[in-house]
């Protein structure tokens, strides 16, 4: 076979194979969203999906909000609630999935989904065994102990 012949055999398979790619790509089914409007979240700046399927979203002075595809909960900032609204980060606890960890502008906070309770944990100045600061901007677990960091 001649150079210019093995050059049309390739550039034959390599046109194939782009046409046969192309129809993949097209025959993949598309993202559809039955319900669609404006949540009116705040800046949403973390989301998480939890184990059940609910969306959780943590926002910029509104607090944390759990959607569930139709309804949008709140949980504000208040007593026995968050302590602040402005919302860095939620981690779902590996050991626990019931519970939340959510990093503030005002504290730790530990959201307990399954009796719907936080407890908070904030900077005391006076108590060397307290958080370090009270912005809490970034979370992660640990895959020793499961700490919170």
């Amino acid at each position: 076979m001649n150079t210019t012949a093995l050059r049309r055999v390739i550039l034959s398979v390599a046109c194939l194979l782009l046409l046969i790619g192309q129809g993949m790509v097209y025959a993949e089914n598309p993202i559809r969203f039955d319900h669609v409007f404006d949540l009116g979240v705040p800046g949403g700046q973390t989301f998480v999906q939890d184990n059940d399927g609910f969306l959780w979203i943590g926002s910029d002075g509104g607090g944390m909000f759990r959607y569930d595809g139709y309804e949008l909960k709140n949980y504000g900032v208040g007593p026995r609630l968050l302590s602040n609204g402005n919302v860095w980060r939620i981690l779902e606890d590996r050991e626990n999935r019931d519970i939340f960890w959510i990093g503030t502008s005002g504290g730790l906070n530990r959201f307990d989904k399954a009796t719907n309770t936080f407890t908070v944990y904030q900077h005391d100045p006076g108590n060397p065994q307290s958080i370090g600061n009270n912005t809490i901007q970034n979370l992660v677990q640990d895959s020793a102990d499961a700490n919170v960091l």
